[in-house]
């Protein structure tokens, strides 16, 4: 699955992280990616909070980096990586006790192949819309008093289909538009031809101060060639490891057979 970069709004770029790293195969194929969007409330102590994700991120690229990773390590590498970060941001948090609150937020997703997960930071809302239809949605809000520093929380999982349309933001959505609101606003933007995220900022910025919505990002979800051909690759050594020791014929020839039936698929694709 190739995610597309389609929009990117923020509106302090000084008080703000964005970071992209993309899951490459042994053939530099791009097969998913890791994603951290973050707006910071204040510019205190700004580069030190910054470091505070990026030496977690470092680790985590580092792990889900291996190509035959399973899904099921990735999700323990990502709990393992927000422990690790809640820890060191609850950490800074009691240093800075005499400090104003240190509010944070964003998202943190990883996608690899057709899985996606995520969890989100503060107030931040993901909207996943298939079809032309709102297809999940969650908002997260955090109660007042806001805590000294805010932590991640809900961890979101599930599988992606080519052409799904991702949204995130920094504000928590449900408390300016409903779903059906979102759904008013995912239709107007198809009958006008316009983009979602441009229909939604209008609505938006009439209900709340364009400043604090934070960041509006958008990603589209294709599937292209290149990940058709990985996701047939593994599927054929999947089978090759499944039946390899029972049909005398792939005991011995399992690795010639192998490569005849990619080259002829590859050749049937080409033509």
């Amino acid at each position: 699955m190739n995610v597309v970069w389609t929009s990117q709004l923020l509106w302090d770029t000084d008080a703000y992280l964005s970071y992209m790293k993309q899951i490459v195969s042994a053939e530099q194929k791009e097969i998913g990616r890791i994603e951290c969007i973050l707006a910071f409330g204040t510019t205190d102590m700004l580069e030190y909070q910054k470091e505070l994700f990026m030496d977690t991120l470092g680790d985590l690229v580092w792990g889900v980096q291996q190509e035959w990773i399973s899904f099921e390590k990735i999700q323990q590498l990502f709990e393992l990586a927000l422990q690790d970060l809640n820890i060191r941001l609850g950490a800074f948090g009691e240093k800075m006790q005499e400090k104003w609150p240190f509010a944070i937020n964003g998202v943190l997703q990883v996608f690899r192949e057709n899985q996606y997960i995520a969890s989100l930071i503060g107030h931040a809302s993901v909207v996943v819309l298939r079809k032309n239809h709102i297809h999940y949605r969650v908002c997260q809000w955090i109660a007042d008093p806001r805590p000294r520093i805010d932590r991640f929380n809900e961890l979101l999982e599930g599988e992606l289909k080519a052409d799904d349309q991702l949204i995130v933001l920094g504000v928590t959505l449900e408390t300016y538009l409903d779903k059906q609101d979102m759904q008013t606003v995912v239709e107007q933007a198809h009958i006008q031809d316009s983009s979602v995220e441009e229909t939604l900022l209008t609505l938006l910025t009439t209900r709340i101060d364009r400043q604090k919505i934070g960041f509006l990002g958008t990603r589209m979800l294709e599937e292209t060639p290149l990940f058709a051909d990985y996701r047939m690759w593994r599927g054929l050594l999947r089978l090759r490891d499944r039946f390899g020791g029972k049909f005398s014929f792939f005991k011995k020839f399992q690795h010639l057979a192998l490569y005849v039936v990619m080259w002829l698929v590859t050749l049937v694709m080409l033509t």
